[in-house]
């Protein structure tokens, strides 16, 4: 299941970064296709702005790589580290080329402190991947409910195993 967040920033704020980052010789970086951007459980002290090109945020979950989003040109990610000392939650790597400028927390505080906007564009844009996470949470619970309620009535009918796949092949 595939998260879907605003994470873009407007123009004029990432525009600002650039210029700031720019003046001092530090434009993103470019990072090749599958290339890590950031690795799940590393300390981070940073988050990233996608200049050009997209990223895949992953997960390891039983063994398996999970893709949690894709995000592309103007999106930001990374930010959590900045305001949390927490170890990454996922990973991201590079989906194609991709050219990522990082943002450091006294260079996002001071484009805050130029303009207070910016703050209101990232606790919006987190405040809605949270609400994405509570919808996805509701619907997996809904299922294992389901679940949860369907291996009971088998158990009180007698129901076995293989009526159970049959039932689960015929929804």
């Amino acid at each position: 299941m595939v998260l879907n967040c605003d994470r873009r920033l407007p123009k004029k704020h990432t525009d600002s970064i650039v210029v700031e980052k720019s003046a001092r010789g530090l434009l993103g970086k470019i990072y090749n296709d599958g290339e890590y951007v950031i690795r799940e459980n590393d300390i981070g002290n940073c988050m990233y702005v996608i200049q050009e090109g997209k990223v895949k945020i992953t997960s390891i979950r039983n063994g398996k790589e999970m893709t949690l989003a894709t995000i592309d040109k103007g999106e930001f990610f990374g930010e959590m580290s900045i305001f949390e000392d927490e170890m990454r939650s996922a990973n991201v790597k590079a989906a194609g080329k991709a050219r990522i400028l990082t943002v450091d927390k006294s260079t996002l505080l001071q484009r805050v402190s130029d303009d207070p906007t910016l703050a209101f564009y990232l606790i919006k844009s987190m405040s809605h991947r949270i609400r994405n996470i509570n919808t996805i949470h509701s619907k997996i619970r809904s299922v294992d409910r389901r679940n949860w309620e369907t291996r009971e009535e088998r158990t009180v009918s007698g129901k076995g195993t293989e009526e159970k796949n049959v039932q689960s092949i015929a929804s």
